[in-house]
């Protein structure tokens, strides 16, 4: 017995000190301010703790009155040039003057398959997407959000599935591991290279089970429930029944949050860097309403897609069960989409 413990710990450090022993360590321990490989698996896993509302941010949009109606709105195919100097720029970018503050209106898509959905009230804080997608996926995320934004039909149409592909991809976990021709034809489109989500995934998982075997942590997420919804991972390999299900998958959790209690606590008022303020309130179910406020001297572009909104700073985690309970704040975060169209709030 005590030689199979020595063997086992020697091998522990085996692979702990060679190149790949030390990769699966850091996945694993998970650095502060990287994705979490998977984090979407496990309801609040990597949800960003520690969040608080900025008394800065409050008192600046304090300035502006509730009612106050837009200077001007902005759009990306407009020629001439705009009163408050407020243009759109490449690659999805929003150029805000200094004093500044433009508002949208962001439907979106849901990040985090066990988790109840936002809606109308509910608070949120923008962080950056690098806190929830992975380094090497992080640029077919962004094609993806792009293509939807433009109104590409057939990537709208499986969205959703391969939003939670992308969120879960290194794990056993249903999305990532039952995916369609057509969506890996999509993911192909948006990848550096053909194949590129697959190779991530299955190396990914890879190092995730050895780990997991050497610590007894088995997955047992292959098959899905939730509230009166059920399927098997297999059902999401026909693209009829596949799409059924996370239609259905969703508005479960539109239903469990509607059912939760909205807290107010300012958290709405946040900062995304230094001078750089926002208020982001739910105005539905995957949808709020964004101001962005440029407080310093200089200009500040503004790129939608490098954030995400999340509802509270969900400190109750509840890490090791399927679904969040009504005792967390804890909601899905919600996708920012390109904008086509802002609106420059009147500060006088």
């Amino acid at each position: 017995m005590k030689g199979c413990l020595t063997l086992l710990i020697s091998c522990m450090l085996m692979l702990l000190c060679s190149g790949c022993g030390l990769s699966i360590y850091n996945d694993w321990k998970s650095s502060e301010g990287q994705a979490i490989v998977g984090g979407g698996a496990i309801a609040g896993k990597d949800y960003v703790n520690g969040l608080l509302p900025s008394e800065n941010s409050r008192k600046y949009f304090a300035r502006i009155p509730v009612d106050n109606k837009s200077l001007e709105t902005i759009r990306r195919t407009d020629e001439s040039e705009s009163k408050s100097g407020v243009k759109f720029v490449k690659n999805g970018g929003i150029l805000i003057p200094p004093g500044v503050t433009i508002s949208f209106t962001n439907k979106g898509y849901c990040m985090d398959p066990h988790l109840p959905a936002p809606k109308t009230g509910d608070e949120f804080q923008l962080v950056p997407v690098t806190r929830l997608i992975p380094d090497e996926l992080q640029g077919t995320y962004k094609k993806l959000i792009n293509k939807a934004s433009a109104g590409d039909v057939s990537v709208q149409k499986n969205m959703q599935h391969l939003i939670w592909a992308l969120r879960t991809a290194g794990t056993n976990a249903a999305y990532a591991n039952n995916l369609t021709t057509e969506q890996k034809r999509i993911l192909d489109k948006c990848s550096d290279y053909q194949g590129q989500f697959e190779d991530f995934n299955t190396r990914a998982k890879s190092r995730s089970q050895m780990m997991k075997e050497l610590i007894g942590m088995a997955d047992q997420l292959l098959n899905i429930q939730i509230g009166g919804v059920s399927y098997k991972a297999s059902d999401l390999l026909d693209p009829d029944i596949g799409s059924k299900k996370i239609n259905e998958h969703l508005n479960q959790l539109i239903q469990i949050g509607n059912s939760l209690p909205v807290e107010r606590s300012g958290f709405n008022y946040g900062a995304i860097q230094s001078g750089i303020y926002t208020d982001v309130r739910g105005t539905g179910s995957l949808q709020y309403h964004a101001k962005i406020a440029n407080s310093t001297s200089e200009p500040f572009i503004f790129y939608p897609t490098d954030y995400v909104g999340q509802v509270g700073s969900g400190t109750k985690s509840q890490n090791m069960t399927f679904m969040a309970t009504a005792d967390t704040s804890q909601r899905q975060r919600v996708t920012t989409e390109e904008q086509d169209e802002v609106d420059v709030e009147d500060e006088r």
